[in-house]
């Protein structure tokens, strides 16, 4: 079968992954014909255990661990009924900080032996302290969101660490586990919608006969649910390899629809002459809009293999970076025009630094990303500008969490 590419390309590891990424179908069907000529050959096997099997984690005993850690996590859900709590109160305080805790003793249970454990422990320890004693976010204390929002940020960083373990350093592992936080948060919101299409139809039929289920269930279901279904939802996510097809997809399909919109909006921004600073809620929509795209961005080129030939979707997450530079510098613009007329405070400031922050991310993403499209670099590269800067943002989390507050 001289004609297989496939046979001829037997030895070289890369040409077969460019020749999978061309048409994967194409590949499987030669693959099963180079099989027949070359059974001997390992590297053909190894793809045809890569493409015929479904990897699953399936441990018996990381599922015993699991169930315990439900538990618990079910147990503590009814905290606020036992302490001095509203139901409010207790979610704000108690609810991530007891999810990420419950998810980083899950990974522990993937690895014992790992010199990151205090490291992480030290981590959790001052989530809880900070998120015990921030004030109420329904006081008029402007530095409780400030404080809950990158806290959040923070232990996010720390589960990051815990799921990596002596790997964290690896680019390979952090953009795993970047893939890793998407699918979740997929995984959790269908499984959220799910519960509440099942709430709706379980109102409706007791309504039916008379009798108000929800209202009193919802008190203890509420808590119950919000404390166990992230858990289930990264069980969910770990157990299929490789991670990140899901979420690489979305933002397939979200890229192009998100530059259109960013495209249209700063048009008319210019056109109109409209100031962003003057509408405050504009302003918190166009951060809202830019991690959005950050996201994408970075799912988009981390998902994507380093072998792939630049494409259509390459060029609108070209397009898609260099517009939310110019978003950014939008933002960064009616920000500095607030500290001009409003003063200095720890919220403006919080958000001038991850502003910032993140345009510095974006611009080094951009300048290697037209290097990798000009064939100057390669795409290894690429996906080191975005592991490298992970860091920067749990430090900065645990910065503005810790420090603000007091000086605000």
């Amino acid at each position: 079968m001289p004609n297989n590419p496939v046979i001829v390309a037997q030895n070289s590891p890369q040409t077969l992954e460019a020749l999978f990424q061309q048409d994967s179908q194409k590949f499987s069907t030669n693959l099963t014909e180079a099989l027949q000529e070359a059974p001997d050959s390992i590297l053909l096997q190894a793809w045809n255990l890569r493409l015929n099997s479904k990897h699953t984690i399936n441990d018996p005993i990381l599922n015993l661990h699991l169930l315990v850690l439900l538990v618990i996590s079910a147990l503590m859900s009814l905290g606020w009924l036992v302490l001095p709590f509203t139901m409010d109160a207790y979610l704000q305080h108690y609810l991530t900080p007891t999810v990420f805790t419950l998810s980083c003793f899950w990974f522990f249970s993937r690895w014992w032996n790992t010199s990151i454990k205090p490291w992480v422990l030290a981590g959790l320890v001052g989530g809880w302290i900070v998120m015990t004693l921030m004030p109420s976010l329904d006081s008029n204390s402007g530095s409780a969101l400030l404080s809950f929002i990158h806290t959040n940020v923070f232990l996010i960083a720390v589960l990051g660490l815990a799921f990596m373990g002596e790997d964290w350093v690896k680019t390979q592992k952090r953009l795993h586990y970047l893939l890793f936080l998407a699918e979740t948060l997929i995984w959790l919101a269908l499984i959220l919608l799910g519960t509440w299409v099942l709430a709706a139809i379980t109102q409706g039929l007791f309504s039916m006969i008379g009798i108000d289920i929800m209202e009193s269930a919802s008190t203890y279901l509420l808590p119950l649910c919000l404390f166990t279904l992230p858990l289930i939802a990264g069980w969910l996510a770990s157990r299929q390899e490789p991670h990140g097809q899901i979420s690489t997809l979305l933002a397939s399909i979200f890229s192009p629809l998100f530059l259109l919109l960013m495209v249209v909006y700063l048009a008319f921004v210019f056109i109109t002459g409209e100031n962003p600073a003057q509408n405050r809620q504009a302003l918190i929509l166009m951060n809202i809009l830019l991690l959005f795209v950050w996201a994408f961005i970075v799912l988009g080129i981390t998902g994507r293999s380093v072998f792939r030939r630049s494409g259509i979707i390459d060029y609108v997450l070209l397009g898609l970076l260099a517009v939310s530079c110019v978003l950014d510098f939008t933002v960064l613009g009616a920000l500095i025009t607030r500290l001009q007329e409003f003063g200095l405070s720890g919220n403006r400031a919080a958000a001038l630094g991850a502003n910032i922050l993140i345009l510095v991310h974006l611009m080094i993403i951009l300048h290697n990303f037209i290097k990798v499209l000009l064939s100057k670099t390669e795409r290894t590269t690429l996906r080191k500008s975005i592991a490298f800067y992970l860091p920067i943002y749990g430090m900065w989390g645990a910065l503005v969490a810790t420090l603000f507050p007091v000086i605000w």
